[in-house]
């Protein structure tokens, strides 16, 4: 394994995030600051709470609110220039919803991909199109109000629409599952993922046409983040991210990747009344091994608010979920 040198930046980025002063006490040790409240002038959930569930390589451990649906909107340029030339364009849209409330949600993400590579003494190969589509459930394992430890679960199956002849898929339906795990302290927020999948007799296109033979194919993925959450509005943060995956190349060899990102970023609510949260955000995530891209630009767009429903006469509601 070939570890690439980490910009100084990016270790006092490190520093300043996980600085003893940034952790201070979790919620629940804090006494709040209760002053005269008039009962008229009660603040929305999510002034008080700032920016929640809006992560970009790491999961957040916090189910959709009963009635508050997020779409979310990522683009992702990389650039690697190791062993040849290669550059990728993603782009993903998530939907996330509640199922009845905060305990099921179900989600589901369609990305698509601009791939063009070139290995040392190889011809150029390109794709663009659809990718694999995802179909998500979590459950909500651990949380609620005034929990110190959040988690949730996720299950997906991924669909093969992407085609694995085209070099965008691994051409059969795949399985994933990770567990994310929330803690938030008085300043920073702190995530953690672990996860694996599987594409059961994965096929795969090769660069003269044919496709490789059936094989099944493994991933295993750790990661984690801390927020600083000291800000409501804009949150500075660092995502480090590692992937083992099973691979087979344009010539039908398999192998075993590692890759492993350090991210950088910030995200930022512009916006936030009542249940409607407009949230930006940008990262840097840059290489760690030889097996992952060089260097890439993250940037990252969320809308969340609540859906409408028609109430009954017996109802007593807001016309709110």
């Amino acid at each position: 394994m070939i570890v690439k040198s980490v910009p100084v930046a990016l270790v006092l980025v490190a520093i300043c995030l996980v600085s003893p002063v940034a952790f201070g006490q979790p919620p629940s040790e804090v006494a709040p600051d209760v002053g005269t409240i008039d009962p008229g002038d009660e603040q929305p959930a999510e002034e008080e709470g700032g920016i929640q569930d809006n992560s970009f390589f790491i999961e957040e451990a916090y189910n959709q609110e009963p009635g508050v649906v997020q779409h979310i909107f990522n683009w992702v340029r990389q650039w690697d220039d190791d062993d040849g030339r290669e550059r990728t364009f993603d782009f993903v849209f998530t939907e996330e919803m509640p199922i009845g409330s905060q305990d099921h949600q179900f989600s589901f993400a369609i990305p698509f991909s601009s791939i063009y590579e070139q290995g040392i003494g190889e011809p150029p190969f390109n794709a663009d199109g659809l990718g694999d589509i995802m179909l998500n459930y979590r459950y909500q394992l651990l949380g609620g109000e005034d929990a110190t430890w959040w988690s949730a679960p996720r299950f997906s199956v991924i669909l093969d629409t992407a085609h694995g002849d085209e070099g965008l898929g691994n051409g059969t339906t795949g399985y994933q599952f990770n567990l994310p795990i929330s803690r938030e302290f008085e300043n920073i927020a702190f995530h953690f993922n672990a996860g694996c999948t599987i594409f059961p007799n994965a096929e795969v296109g090769q660069t003269d046409g044919s496709i490789s033979p059936p094989t099944n194919l493994m991933g295993y993925n750790l990661g984690a983040s801390l927020i600083d959450i000291r800000n409501k509005k804009v949150q500075p943060m660092l995502e480090v991210v590692l992937n083992w995956d099973d691979e087979v190349d344009g010539l039908g060899a398999r192998s075993h990747e590692f890759e492993a990102l350090i991210s950088p970023g910030f995200r930022w609510a512009p916006y936030t009344q009542g249940s409607t949260q407009w949230v930006l955000g940008a990262a840097v995530p840059v290489g760690l091994t030889r097996d992952s891209p060089d260097v890439g630009v993250f940037l990252y767009m969320s809308f969340e608010h609540a859906v409408p429903r028609r109430c009954c006469r017996a109802c007593a509601c807001d016309g709110n979920y």
